[in-house]
């Protein structure tokens, strides 16, 4: 019985410990585009990372790596703001209606004896902080993700100028005729 059961255990323990190393290094690549003046996103560490320029801007908390990817361009810079705000609020949201929802609750809790074990108004209003924080929250993360990539498709859609950091290649173009000339 115990035998089998831990035997049970270790195996299982082995499938889960070798499913977590293949997504961890299945979320990682050393490649790095080389396409100058664009913008790619790539996985680094497991993580995003934006690459631009032979350089490597990590995703960061609340989306500061595409911030500073995307610095340079206006329209894309709008954009990121957008993006890292709208993450900040939402997660701001969250963590709101979660100290509401506490600290209506230990209200909640010191009122119970006096309500003649009917639920106190202020287990609703927990309830009520923690169901708003939990979908209001969330869901302003959420919206953030169109920004992510706007910023990202507005940089990459920008003529480059000439001498502009990753400027090459497309600045000697000729013009290609069916004549002859």
């Amino acid at each position: 019985g115990n035998r089998q059961a831990r035997a049970a255990y270790d195996a299982g323990m082995r499938i889960v410990s070798l499913v977590v190393a293949t997504l961890l290094v299945g979320c990682s690549t050393s490649y790095m585009p080389q396409s100058r003046g664009r913008i790619s996103v790539v996985m680094e560490g497991g993580m995003y990372a934006y690459a631009r320029d032979g350089e490597s801007y990590r995703h960061g908390f609340l989306g500061t790596g595409l911030q500073r990817a995307v610095r340079g361009n206006a329209r894309a810079e709008h954009a990121a703001r957008e993006y890292h705000d709208r993450q900040r609020d939402g997660l701001l949201f969250m963590l709101g209606g979660l100290v509401c929802s506490s600290v209506a609750f230990g209200y909640a809790i010191k009122d119970y004896d006096s309500t003649d074990n009917k639920p106190p108004a202020a287990l609703w209003v927990s309830v009520g902080c923690l169901l708003a924080g939990l979908a209001v929250g969330p869901a302003w993360v959420a919206s953030a993700e169109p920004f992510r990539w706007d910023a990202i498709n507005l940089f990459n859609d920008t003529p480059m100028l000439p001498g502009a950091p990753g400027y090459g290649a497309i600045s000697g173009r000729k013009r290609i005729t069916l004549r002859p000339d």
